[in-house]
């Protein structure tokens, strides 16, 4: 085993959270919830306290000395599991401590306290107590790691970082965000004291993940391209937002920040596999809109709802995103199905589906579609429409029964005698639902 930029911005205080109503928890089976089978530790660590007496670390300015801890022993063949467990630890890391905001990798073993390398997992570490210390900002513990040499602005394509948690004593805070120079953060993951995962959205409700997670290790994916960014967890898409960062660079930054918290206890973190990759294809987009109804039609009227699917994934070409591949089906009113592609910046695609008018009443149907491309982004839509179907007027000279012809005796006229007339009345009777449901004469 070999031990080994900054930001202002704080975990959001708690607002509405929704769970997903994909499923919760992605557990990989084959290991064991029991953290203590995923690591060994040798030796012990000072308390904060201990270290403020001893004067161990300074205050107020940024530390060089650093302090070291206990060894971390990963066993490296339970934790290091998923399709991130073949890449290598980033070489050209920095991190980002509570003494000090840009350690660089030659000096990581100064700060094995916080943070320390095994295998190709990162081992991220805070403990009871601990505060932000090189500046007067209160509280912000954290312990991130960062690479100086990938950034982007608004405009420079997508961006994607990936790499599998591993939560071995879990702690309230962040341990993911999406980061700009100017404009803070975008997103992050968040996780608390019982091991749940929340995304959490800078603008928007957060989304619950999974829940506890303790012990069970799970990969994280974000794109971004300095503007939007989109979420998975093990492979299936969770989540996307937007956020303006009109200037200043973005980067990605993992490992465990608290904000305006302070830990309440310890805690431990392990990520393995992390990679950054620059100037990806982006996933495709789905994005969905149903055609409006007429609100009336007569019985065996010939109508059609037109769906228009589109790949809206913002890209400055088209060859920058995935073609986005999807099928369709109508239910209820709506009758037809089929498949259907679009590329990023083209026009939409359109699909005209049969609409039903051969019974009189209010009728409601659905069309849906559904992404087929791996990691579309909003790979669903579906929308609800209803429309009136009239029955046909019914003309009538008789307001009881339906009398379509009546004659009439105008009797003898001579010729220059004036006229004659006769009263008569037409009525609409009502259909099989009644006056409602029936088209006007």
């Amino acid at each position: 085993m070999s031990s080994s930029g900054s930001t202002s911005g704080a975990v959001k205080s708690p607002r509405l959270v929704v769970v997903a109503a994909a499923a919760l928890v992605f557990v990989r089976a084959s290991l064991a919830a029991d953290v203590t089978t995923l690591y060994t530790q040798t030796g012990t660590d000072a308390t904060w306290q201990q270290l403020l007496d001893s004067n161990a670390i300074p205050i107020g300015t940024t530390s060089t000395a650093g302090v070291t801890g206990s060894l971390i022993n990963v066993n490296n063949s339970l934790v290091e599991v998923g399709p991130n467990k073949g890449n290598a630890i980033i070489s050209n890391l920095r991190l980002h401590t509570l003494g000090n905001s840009s350690v660089t990798r030659t000096s990581f073993s100064k700060w094995s306290r916080w943070y320390q390398e095994d295998g190709n997992t990162q081992v991220f570490r805070l403990f009871k107590d601990e505060v932000n210390v090189q500046n007067t900002r209160p509280n912000a513990a954290r312990i991130e790691s960062f690479n100086p040499d990938i950034d982007w602005a608004a405009g420079d394509g997508w961006f994607k970082w990936q790499g599998t948690y591993t939560i071995i004593k879990p702690l309230g805070g962040a341990v993911f965000q999406a980061k700009n120079s100017d404009n803070d953060w975008s997103v992050m993951i968040n996780t608390n004291g019982n091991g749940d995962v929340t995304l959490n959205h800078r603008t928007g409700t957060d989304q619950v993940l999974a829940t506890n997670m303790v012990g069970q290790p799970f990969d994280i994916t974000v794109y971004d391209n300095g503007t939007s960014y989109i979420v998975y967890m093990n492979d299936v898409y969770r989540g996307y937002g937007s956020f303006s960062r009109p200037t200043g660079l973005s980067t990605f930054r993992w490992g465990m920040y608290v904000g305006d918290s302070v830990p309440a206890r310890d805690a431990m973190l392990f990520v393995t596999g992390a990679k950054i990759s620059s100037n990806v294809t982006a996933p495709p987009k789905l994005s969905g809109s149903l055609g409006a109804l007429p609100a009336r039609v007569i019985r065996g009227a010939s109508v059609s709802g037109t769906l228009s699917v589109s790949n809206s994934i913002p890209v400055t070409s088209s060859t920058g995103a995935a073609r986005l591949d999807y099928t369709f089906a109508g239910s209820g009113l709506f009758t037809g199905s089929g498949t259907g592609s679009d590329m990023a910046l083209g026009a939409a695609s359109t699909h005209a589906l049969a609409v039903s008018t051969a019974a009189v009443g209010l009728a409601t149907g659905t069309i849906s579609a559904a992404a087929t491309t791996p990691q579309a982004a909003t790979p669903t839509f579906s929308q609800t429409a209803s429309m009136s179907v009239l029955d046909h007027a019914i003309g009538s000279f008789s307001a009881d029964r339906t009398l379509t012809t009546i004659d009439f005796d105008f009797g003898t006229l001579a010729q220059g005698s004036g006229t004659a007339s006769r009263v008569f009345s037409i009525f609409n009777r009502a259909g099989s639902l009644g006056a409602a449901w029936t088209a006007k004469l």
